[in-house]
């Protein structure tokens, strides 16, 4: 058992206008998982009038290459949503889940010609979607963290 994380600093640059929206996920992790939080903290900076909305989702899909950073994630499954009031500081978790997951680690299978197959992915990904809602730029820094589940 050990614990893996991920861990983003982002900024939704509003551009002058509101609605930047990105996404965090979890890194692939190649055993079962469990006791997955996801946490969000401006750093000690208050949040622009307007806020931040946030939503977890689980699975979804790649526009690329999966769990590449240049690859855009859409889709999902909604676990839970909310918001950070403009004016205030954030530092707290968003999400807490103790169900065990499978594995999202890409399936390697070796062929007797040395060859290997690749089969995707095991899992899904475990995703948090921020959305500035105001027209000033904010930073916030993001971590999701989980608990693998293996024999010791």
């Amino acid at each position: 058992m050990q614990f893996v994380e991920t861990t983003k600093e982002i900024t939704l640059d509003a551009s002058g206008g509101a609605a930047d929206a990105q996404r965090v996920w979890l890194a692939p992790i190649g055993e079962p998982f469990r006791d997955i939080n996801v946490a969000v903290t401006s750093l000690g900076l208050a949040l622009p009038a307007g806020g931040v909305t946030w939503e977890v989702f689980y699975g979804g899909y790649f526009s690329g290459a999966p769990y590449d950073a240049d690859s855009t994630h859409v889709g999902g499954i909604s676990q839970s949503n909310g918001l950070f009031a403009g004016a205030a500081e954030v530092a707290t978790v968003v999400l807490t889940d103790t169900d065990i997951f499978p594995s999202n680690l890409r399936v390697v299978s070796p062929n007797s010609d040395g060859t290997v197959t690749r089969k995707g992915y095991g899992g899904f990904p475990i995703v948090l979607e921020l959305t500035n809602n105001a027209a000033d730029p904010v930073s916030l820094v993001v971590s999701i963290i989980a608990k693998t589940v293996s024999i010791p």
